[in-house]
């Protein structure tokens, strides 16, 4: 568990959202099926890929949620919604190093988020 900070910045000031408890997985398999990694009430979930190349999450029954990704440097990168709105599997390639599940709704903007801190670590 873990508290993360998520950082945030527009025109007329930067501010910070705290989340406590956080669950923090780290994963070294190329191949991540997210569905086993996600306990309900434990959002957010925070998974780091220890894996140096790519990464292919699979995403089916993993839903509704935003996956919101930081690179090394911990970097907002970009973010993709998981809703479940057709039959079938559902999967991504994911190239950053952390990457966020929060459940869907969501209350951050998504066009300010900046960067990500992660404090007291523990396993």
């Amino acid at each position: 568990m873990a508290t993360i900070i998520l950082n945030f910045k527009n025109k007329v000031n930067n501010y910070k959202i705290n989340f406590s408890a956080v669950n923090v997985i780290e994963i070294e398999s190329s191949f991540i099926n997210l569905k086993d990694y996600l306990k309900e009430g434990s959002e957010p979930t925070l998974i780091e890929l220890k894996n140096q190349n790519v990464s292919h999450l699979n995403l089916s029954n993993v839903t509704p949620y935003v996956l919101i990704y930081f690179d090394d440097s911990k970097t907002f990168i970009g973010a993709t919604h998981s809703v479940n709105t057709a039959q079938g599997d559902f999967s991504i390639n994911c190239y950053n190093k952390y990457v966020l599940l929060m459940k869907i709704p969501y209350n951050i903007n998504l066009s300010e988020l900046h960067s990500l801190e992660i404090n007291q670590k523990e396993n």
